[in-house]
């Protein structure tokens, strides 16, 4: 008689996969900040909305969230080396899997006179860039925004002046 055990190279990966999919949080959010302020300022306003939150510091830690975590939208600081890189990554993944998950929305937001890095992370596919001034003041609405779902006009512009973000969150 033949089990699932007698072929445990091949039905243990399929098993722990299975596993992760069975776990996965709902609407996660993911962020990446050059720093501790923001990351905490970040945690804390997801922490009082009951939005479960996580950081990623670099690609295997992006990935891994990807596969275990149903994860809504990224935040990603401009000011961080690793943002484009992120960026790219999570863009390909929404190519890999489309029909199967809605893309994942992404804020990016930083100094209001980097209009270079406003203008790559536009280019890269980021859902929405701010001014770090225009992301402290809405980042609740912003929040609200990414678990919701909605990709609906806030009309705001806040990204540094020229209302140039590819959607509006």
């Amino acid at each position: 008689m033949h089990t699932i055990w007698q072929n445990q190279n091949e039905t243990l990966p399929v098993i722990r996969k299975a596993l992760r999919l069975c776990q996965k949080v709902d609407r996660m959010i993911l962020y990446l900040t050059a720093d501790l302020l923001w990351a905490t300022r970040i945690k804390s306003t997801c922490e009082d909305m009951g939005v479960p939150a996580r950081p990623v510091r670099h690609i295997d830690m992006l990935n891994a969230r990807l596969d275990d975590s149903q994860v809504q939208g990224v935040i990603l600081d401009l000011e961080s080396e690793l943002w484009p890189e992120l960026l790219n990554r999570i863009r390909g993944w929404d190519a890999d899997n489309a029909g199967q998950t809605n893309p994942i929305a992404v804020v990016a937001f930083g100094p209001h006179v980097n209009t270079e890095a406003f203008a790559a992370a536009r280019k890269l596919g980021a859902t929405r860039v701010l001014a770090r001034g225009a992301f402290a003041k809405q980042l609740p609405q912003i929040l609200t925004k990414l678990v919701g779902g909605d990709s609906g006009d806030s009309g705001d512009g806040g990204d540094g002046g020229d209302g140039g973000s590819t959607k509006t969150l």
